[in-house]
């Protein structure tokens, strides 16, 4: 019965599941979650929590009544777009409420008035929405911080609360647990370093213990209670860690598979190994070449993978985009993506036709449910079902207090969904994980992928109101102590491993972190690029017998389907065998340090390099291997380049890639419009036609105007209120323009002109004037490169020394110089002209399966 009175509160259900572990043959104490301790030591007498929808509608109607909350903060009145834009509003509020601040004291410490307006009407907005929530006896995690009582009678039960912390907790939750001590014994577990000093100086300010007694790099229980601080243990201070750059990205995979291999025959037990994500949709990547169920993904997977979602999804875009979609049999030759996608997916004439036709019409919850019930029909995972049905929930309590089309409500059913994440099933032992998911636990395995600056720490964008300075001085959070905090946990993570490695892309556009140089990290050099890259082309050793493969992937992944057992006795084909096949003879025999392959008897008495029956089972080679057939395969025909005038997009097309203007120039294969990409191209095709419509009628930029446009053009909702925000800096460098004198002269001007000796042709979106100066610009809504020939193109079209920018209205909305020269405008041409309507290969496939996605069916064989 020792243990019945304790209880242990830690960060997350994963610390807790590993704590349970602990306990074999005795009782196991009692163990929750921060979140869920709080949810029964809290009481708000006389009140009842909101729920989400009802919430929202509260928020709304707040907003709704304070007029300058609409006017000044572009916050939307209608509930629609408010729908779409609100969580800003939601964790601002909160922040505020669980750091026990209030608007007053962000007015306070902005001694520049940068935000004063701002404040006061978020100030009106915040009293409001607590008005309303008492005046309907309810409560939610903003009203919660000032009116909630302890539910002593909770705390009681147990005569020792261990509470485990590994971050940050608020002021609010310092407070309850200073009123907890007060009635029972409460120790706090906790380790020290340098990046949590924000953590040890809140510890000894509310212990009274001087900080000196904290020492970094300890670990420390502190009681609570009786103000007793004693050291329980040391953590491991400058780890020794392998690092390894990549210039393609994706290979961090292979290297995640080979480290994770090579730890297991070290003798880690997979479950003890972690893979950890900075940026949790790299997980598609890892997930994609994780051909034998290596890993298992906490995260889970993103609802938008569904069928259902896919369907929706897909339904919505093509009647907003205005796609035709024709899903008769008789179309089916002519069939776009969309519409071939529709028919793949099961949905027929009749069922788009319901949406479409009902779509701006108002849509009653019964009515939308009916639909949605339609396409869970074609939803084919009961998990995805089961949630889909849950969410519905959702959308009705919405249609309770409002009105909505098909459409509205259809946009917000995905964008709830979106959030979503469905458990990862047959997945392998060895764990993949975002940082904050692995917080508080140690692994003897560590591998950290994407270890770049731009991600390790991760910047915190949120400043919609709030900056640095202010933050710091009314003593919220600041994003340096977030980004601390970031560090705290990977260095935990790395000095708690007994092995750990780290990865990162290393290009034009990405560098390592400077974190790295916290760790005594060594290079971890022993294979090239094209190694690891051996192992997505599926490279393998015929030696290697099935039987021990399968062994290992036994061991690696429970889940496997047992349709392998009736295979036990054939040798498998090429196609059957595993991506981690090889033998292991020819590698030692040349020197090479390759791990073994987890022997689950031996290695538990003997190291890999001791076992002779240790098996390797990612094959490296040390010479560059074989490129795959697809790349060797020539394509030779003779060609004239300058038959007709020469655009830019057919120069750039060949020195990108020569294959792809084959398919594109010669044999005139068009590129697919894809439902994932065509959104985005549709959102930069209209801002484009925006700004020509408008500087066919003004001079001179002006918002208002601007935003009328953009609803003639039939713009949705909520791209037209996100670019309304975005246009603001697109204004601030317009006017700046105009008072340099500079003026709008032409708009999608099409030119022709002789360059070189070549005849070319293009349409340039906009050249400026100014005085005898002329500046050619090229409005770029996606990725673009400053060293591109496109500008020097447009400069040789116009026929006369020029500027020239490309317009970035995708991040900063700015104008970028091109770095490109008409001189090296004139090399590429040259290079074509001395091949010119000779045999030329277009059989090269540049970018190492990337520069000619486009095609990747026809070359990749995938048809």
């Amino acid at each position: 019965m020792q243990n019945l009175d304790k209880l242990y509160i830690f960060s997350n259900s994963r610390k807790i599941r590993e704590f349970n572990a602990k306990f074999q043959n005795e009782l196991v104490p009692k163990a929750m979650t921060i979140a869920q301790f709080e949810q029964k030591a809290v009481l708000v007498p006389g009140r009842f929590e909101a729920d989400e929808a009802y919430a929202l509608v509260l928020m709304q109607r707040a907003c709704a009544s304070v007029r300058e909350a609409s006017e000044q903060l572009r916050i939307p009145s209608e509930f629609f777009a408010f729908l779409k834009n609100n969580d800003y509003l939601f964790s601002f509020f909160k922040e505020l409420a669980i750091s026990k601040k209030s608007v007053a004291d962000l007015k306070f410490s902005d001694i520049y008035a940068d935000y004063e307006e701002h404040l006061g009407i978020l100030e009106a907005v915040l009293a409001r929405y607590k008005e309303l929530l008492a005046a309907e006896n309810l409560y939610d995690g903003i009203a919660l911080p000032e009116i909630y009582r302890l539910n002593g009678g909770f705390v009681r039960e147990f005569r020792e609360i261990y509470l485990e912390v590994d971050g940050f907790l608020s002021e609010f939750e310092w407070e309850l647990f200073g009123e907890i001590a007060k009635l029972t014994t409460l120790k706090i577990i906790f380790q020290t370093s340098k990046f949590n000093k924000k953590l040890i100086l809140k510890l000894a300010e509310i212990s009274g213990i001087d900080t000196s007694e904290f020492s970094l790099y300890g670990e420390f229980e502190l009681n609570l209670s009786s103000r007793e601080l004693k050291k329980t243990g040391a953590v491991r201070k400058n780890p020794l860690v392998l690092k390894r750059s990549f210039s393609a990205r994706s290979l961090q995979a292979a290297y995640a598979m080979a480290k994770a291999s090579e730890f297991v025959a070290g003798g880690i037990k997979p479950e003890n190994i972690a893979v950890i994500l900075p940026d949790e949709s790299f997980a598609e990547i890892l997930r994609l070449h994780d051909r034998g169920k290596m890993f298992n993904f906490a995260m889970g997977e993103s609802f938008t993978r569904t069928r259902f979602f896919q369907i929706l999804k897909c339904i919505v875009t093509a009647i907003n985009d205005k796609i035709r979609v024709n899903l008769s049999e008789d179309n089916y030759a002519n069939f776009n993506e969309f519409e071939f996608n529709l028919c793949e997916f099961g949905v027929g004439s009749e069922l788009f036709a319901k949406f479409k036709n009902g779509f701006e019409e108002p849509c009653s919850f019964e009515d939308f449910r009916a639909l949605m019930e339609e396409i869970l029909a074609l939803e084919s995972d009961p998990a995805a079902a089961q949630k889909t049905r849950e969410e519905l929930f959702y959308a009705q309590s919405l249609a309770r207090y409002f009105s909505f089309t098909l459409r509205q409500i259809c946009e917000i059913f995905l964008i709830k969904l979106a959030r979503l994440r469905l458990d990862h099933v047959g997945g392998g032992k060895i764990g993949v994980m975002g940082v904050l998911e692995s917080r508080g636990l140690k692994f003897e395995g560590v591998i950290v992928l994407d270890f770049n600056d731009d991600l390790v720490p991760k910047r915190s964008v949120n400043e919609m109101f709030l900056s640095s300075r202010v933050r710091q001085k009314a003593g919220l959070i600041g994003y340096v102590d977030r980004e601390n905090l970031q560090r705290f946990y990977y260095e935990s993570l790395i000095g708690g491993a007994k092995k750990a490695a780290i990865c990162y892309a290393a290009n034009e556009e990405k560098i390592a972190s400077r974190f790295l140089g916290e760790f005594n990290a060594v290079e971890d050099a022993r294979f090239s690029d094209e190694s690891y890259a051996a192992l997505f082309n599926g490279e393998f050793d015929a030696k290697t017998g099935f039987a021990d493969e399968q062994k290992f992937e036994a061991e690696m992944n429970p889940h496997l389907d047992e349709k392998n057992e009736a295979k036990s006795g054939q040798a498998k084909t090429a196609k059957e065998r595993s991506l981690f096949e090889f033998d292991v003879q020819g590698e030692l025999d040349s020197g090479a340090n390759l791990v073994g392959k987890f022997d689950e008897n031996a290695t538990q008495n003997k190291t890999p390099s001791q076992n002779p029956r240790a098996l390797n089972f990612i094959k490296f080679t040390r010479k560059t291997p074989a490129k795959p057939k697809i790349f060797e395969q020539d394509i030779i025909v003779k060609h004239d380049f300058f038959a007709i005038p020469l655009s830019f997009s057919r120069l750039n097309t060949y020195l990108q890639c020569p294959r792809r203007y084959y398919y594109r120039y010669i044999l005139g294969v068009k590129p697919p419009v894809m439902p994932q990409t065509a959104s985005a191209a549709d959102f930069g095709n209209s801002l484009h036609r925006a700004l020509f419509e408008y500087y066919s009628k003004f001079e001179r930029f002006d918002l208002a105007k601007f935003e009328t446009v953009l609803r003639e053009l039939n713009m949705p909702p909520l791209e037209r209120e996100i670019t309304m925000i975005e246009m603001e800096k697109f204004k601030a460098v317009e006017d700046a323009r105009y008072e340099a004198g500079w003026r709008v002269h032409g708009l999608e001007k099409e030119l022709d002109s002789v360059f070189a000796g070549v005849r070319i042709t293009g349409k340039i979106d906009r050249i400026d004037g100014r005085g005898g100066e002329l500046a050619v610009i090229d409005y770029k809504s996606g990725k673009f490169d400053a060293k591109s020939l496109q500008l020097p193109f447009y400069e040789a079209l116009v026929g006369r020394p020029c500027e020239g920018y490309f317009y970035d209205l995708k991040d900063n909305m700015n104008l970028v110089a091109g770095e490109a020269s008409t001189e090296a405008l004139a090399e590429a041409i040259e290079q074509l002209k001395s091949i010119n309507d000779t045999p030329i290969n277009f059989g090269e496939a540049k970018g190492a399966m990337s520069e000619y996605e486009d095609y990747k069916i026809l070359v990749k064989g995938e048809l």
